[in-house]
């Protein structure tokens, strides 16, 4: 067990900086340990730190639906805000602070992360519109301290809590720095601090390799979805250019065919124009001719005969059949 985090009975202590003196992991199994049906008080004394370890406490409390009261002597600042605010309940005693602000730190995208989260959380927790917390968060890094019973108006915190229970609390928290005092060695310590130092530096070197991936996966999405954006818009193009072609071809070869149409057209009107020239001009069968053609061999004989007598006999002659 983490011996900067000490339980006595139902009862859990977070004090000194956390993510340093006080860890997230060792709370977390410590929480996680009590029976779902009974009542766990949380004792808050610290100024605050990893607002990691915090989120971390937040939501393994909200996940698990873990209930327990918080009790806040001295100062609850920063960070510890945070675990407080998933409390059932939070108590204050008479002459404790409440500190809250932004997020700190050098990038500021991870900084609007945590701006984020930390409005959120406040906003949950007391009711407060978002230009109201605004107001209250503007002093930036300085923060802003309340007092007890302005953290109880404004809802951060429901109520106090009685003079004996505060009282009562401050002698356990000096058995607890003994406790520590004298059960830590320098060895020990430098363990523990090299440790911490590891652990975080893992938390935040996890924390950006994550964000990167994001970044990374979103860049990669974006440069995928402009690629078959591009596509399509040459497939589109290259059909749209494709109709309107075959579109001009078909209109030309409309225009000619009307035109070989129209030469035909006229074509068969001069040939019918000729052919009835032609019938008017052809010379008509002579009538003896066809009347040759008509004649009996007895009747070819009779007209030879008649045809000696001389053309005007002829003409006088009328065959008969």
């Amino acid at each position: 067990m983490n011996e900067f985090i000490v339980s006595n009975n139902s009862d859990l202590f977070v004090t000194g900086e956390i993510g340093y003196d006080f860890q997230a992991e060792y709370f977390m199994q410590q929480l996680n340990s009590f029976p779902k049906e009974e009542v766990i008080n949380v004792h808050i004394y610290s100024g605050g730190g990893s607002l990691f370890d915090a989120l971390a406490v937040y939501d393994f409390v909200k996940l698990k639906g873990i209930k327990f009261n918080a009790y806040i002597s001295g100062l609850s600042g920063s960070a510890a805000t945070i675990i407080g605010a998933a409390a059932e309940q939070t108590y204050i005693g008479a002459n404790s602070l409440y500190f809250i602000h932004r997020a700190i730190s050098e990038n500021e995208s991870l900084k609007a992360l945590g701006d984020e989260r930390i409005m959120s959380i406040y906003q949950n927790l007391t009711g407060l519109t978002k230009p109201n917390l605004k107001k209250l968060l503007d002093n930036g890094d300085n923060g802003q301290f309340l007092s007890s019973k302005q953290a109880i108006e404004l809802g951060f915190v429901g109520s106090e809590f009685k003079e004996e229970q505060l009282a009562a609390n401050i002698d356990f928290y000096k058995q607890v720095n003994n406790k520590i005092n004298n059960n830590m060695t320098d060895e020990n310590l430098n363990e523990l601090k090299s440790g911490i130092v590891t652990e975080v530096m893992n938390s935040v070197k996890d924390f950006f390799t994550k964000k990167e991936k994001e970044v990374s996966n979103e860049a990669l999405e974006n440069s995928v979805k402009g690629e078959v954006k591009s596509e399509l818009d040459k497939v589109v193009n290259s059909y749209e250019s494709k109709i309107k072609e075959s579109n001009e071809v078909n209109e030309a070869k409309e225009l000619e065919l009307n035109a070989k149409i129209e030469a035909l057209t006229n074509e068969i009107a001069e040939l019918k124009g000729v052919e009835t020239i032609v019938e008017a001009n052809v010379d008509p069968v002579p009538e003896n001719d066809v009347k040759e053609k008509e004649l009996s061999v007895g009747q070819k004989m009779a007209l030879d005969m008649v045809n000696s007598w001389g053309d005007a006999d002829k003409r006088n002659f009328k065959s008969t059949k």
